[in-house]
């Protein structure tokens, strides 16, 4: 069951325009608000519907979404209001995030300075999620925006909280989702091997990627003291601390993603974030914004003398054109 474009939720509260993505038992939709205000709408989609457990499903669904509005603290996780039904599904109104997700960044492969950033934001947003005795268990670039807004931070949001659960749950991640290059090896299995470390997995992972432009190896693929392959460029403290957050045991990784974050590089001063710089014409006003307060506070100075009326000329007339100008060059001589 596809929901319309034009299709009221909530008693008209908001609108469908427009499905965003399909998710392997979650369709997301953009909806509109009532007051005009973009929102993210997500309930469970075709597939999650023949499902012998789907009433189950949607219990763990709406309950996490519960849960998460204690996680709301960090400004890198996106932000969830609160849950509702409609047509008997269960939907989660989120924040609209203006932006695309990581894993269709370009250039693939970015700057240590700049995927350092990311990864130590969606690393906070983790740290928060992990307080409250949960894990997301899908961390990759696909499930990070990175915002697009006129404030210019492009900050990273961590989103899809769909597989979110608690430390001692034992349910095997085949039973919910496809297994990525980002999946740790622990939720391949039916052990209750899980926690902290399982979220830091896939952040190192993240870290590959975004350092490397690819994807890492399949957790199931590796081998036991098979290390890491990494192209020219990367630090060696990043592939150190990409390799002890991939280690293929859990016990083998630092025990919270804080401790591990600690173990990164700063990044260097030079390596911002690609912020458009000012078009040509921008830059000229700014510069002529600058030189006049700097005038205007020299002229003050030289004003409490004798120099007020001269400086009033001055920025009276200092964009009309000059008279009797001699030329800067010679004229050729004949």
């Amino acid at each position: 069951m596809v929901w319309p474009a034009g299709k009221k939720l909530k008693n008209g509260r908001y609108t469908i325009e427009e499905i965003l993505r399909q998710g392997h038992l979650s369709i997301t939709y953009l909806a509109k608000s009532e007051k005009g205000h973009r929102v993210v709408i997500k309930t469970p989609n075709d597939a999650a519907i023949p499902r012998t457990d789907f009433d189950k499903l949607q219990e763990r669904f709406v309950g996490e979404a519960f849960k998460l509005k204690d996680c709301q603290t960090s400004q890198y996780i996106v932000q969830v209001e609160e849950p509702f039904q409609e047509d008997g599904f269960w939907c989660i109104p989120m924040e609209y995030i203006a932006g695309t997700t990581l894993d269709k960044r370009s250039p693939l492969k970015m700057s240590e300075g700049e995927a350092l950033r990311y990864v130590r934001q969606v690393g906070e947003a983790l740290g928060v999620i992990h307080v409250q005795g949960l894990i997301h268990r899908d961390v990759s670039p696909d499930n990070v925006m990175r915002r697009s807004d006129d404030t210019g931070m492009n900050d990273a949001v961590l989103i899809d909280f769909g597989l979110v659960r608690d430390f001692n749950l034992s349910t095997s991640v085949t039973s919910t989702q496809k297994i990525t290059p980002f999946t740790a090896r622990e939720l391949c299995l039916s052990k209750k091997d899980r926690g902290a470390y399982t979220d830091l997995y896939g952040l190192g992972a993240v870290l590959y990627s975004l350092v490397t432009g690819d994807n890492p190896p399949m957790a199931m693929e590796r081998k036991p003291g098979e290390k890491l392959t990494f192209p020219a460029g990367v630090s060696v403290q990043v592939e150190h601390a990409i390799e002890s957050a991939m280690a293929l045991k859990g016990s083998d990784r630092p025990a919270s993603v804080a401790a591990w974050l600690e173990t990164l590089p700063a990044a260097k001063p030079e390596e911002k974030l690609n912020v458009p710089s000012l078009l040509p014409e921008e830059r000229r006003k700014r510069k002529l914004e600058i030189v006049g307060l700097v005038l205007t506070a020299l002229g003050v100075l030289f004003g409490a003398f004798q120099g007020i009326p001269a400086v009033l000329t001055y920025f009276s007339v200092k964009d009309a054109p000059p008279a009797n100008v001699a030329p800067t060059q010679s004229p050729k001589s004949k």
